[in-house]
């Protein structure tokens, strides 16, 4: 059985927390750099990287800031991620 395509689920969450570039961008950079890594490793193994199919989503999300970065760390960092999901 061959294999028509593989959908990857990309999703990356920046925080509240202000940054140089913006947090919608920083998401989205999350995103695009695992999407790079994904194909490459992909790759890497001889896999057809032409079969898969990436949805990104990115968004911004947390509490809002309130100054305390260091105090509050644990509160916004849940917040800093990028995960993916192949089906």
């Amino acid at each position: 059985m061959q294999i028509k395509e593989v959908k990857v689920n990309i999703t990356s969450s920046a925080s509240r927390v202000p940054c140089r570039n913006g947090n919608k961008r920083l998401a989205a950079a999350r995103a695009k750099k695992l999407q790079a890594n994904i194909k490459e490793a992909v790759a890497a193994k001889g896999g057809d990287v032409t079969k898969l199919k990436f949805i990104k989503k990115s968004k911004v999300a947390g509490p809002k800031y309130r100054g305390d970065f260091n105090l509050g760390r644990k509160k916004y960092e849940k917040f800093q991620f990028v995960k993916a999901k192949a089906s």
